[in-house]
């Protein structure tokens, strides 16, 4: 929907973010996504708002957690269950950068909150793609991570 289509012009256009993760783990997600939002010209608490739901890692509420977004009448809904899966504890991840993922949908929000059709964007591919290797999560496996592998990842948590 639209910001020229609500019923109530002169009021922030309403954004709903669900998440698979809880509000702590979700941070630096939102806080790229508010940073993308800003940096296309959208003022939290004056031009838009966002209403956040949080499933806190139980996957079964998160269709109850749309329902409530839906109903509320957001006027765009943006729904993350990603995580980087050993951020979370597993032993590691190879995939998109997701906090780039994050500011990037701030851009897709603009042009749907600026009237385009959501049918009609063009699907963009992640431009950078990171190694992620969790050493905690090995030593409690009881593996070594060879120091070759080590040595090509982007990110490594102890």
């Amino acid at each position: 929907m639209s910001i020229s289509a609500r019923s109530q012009p002169g009021l922030p256009a309403r954004i709903g973010f669900l998440s698979n993760a809880s509000s702590t783990t979700g941070k630096p997600h939102v806080d790229a996504f508010r940073r993308g939002l800003r940096e296309l010209g959208w003022s939290e608490g004056k031009l838009v708002h966002i209403e956040y739901r949080w499933a806190n890692g139980n996957p079964d509420l998160l269709v109850g957690l749309a329902r409530e977004l839906v109903d509320s009448k957001v006027d765009v809904l943006v729904v993350s269950g990603l995580g980087a899966m050993a951020d979370d504890g597993g032993l590691m991840s190879y995939g998109p950068n997701l906090i780039e993922l994050y500011g990037r949908s701030a851009s897709y929000v603009d042009r749907i909150l600026k009237g385009a059709n959501p049918a009609e964007l063009a699907i963009e591919r992640p431009a950078r793609f990171e190694l992620v290797i969790n050493r905690k999560a090995a030593a409690g496996l009881g593996l070594t991570i060879p120091k070759a592998l080590l040595l090509q990842a982007d990110e490594i948590i102890q």
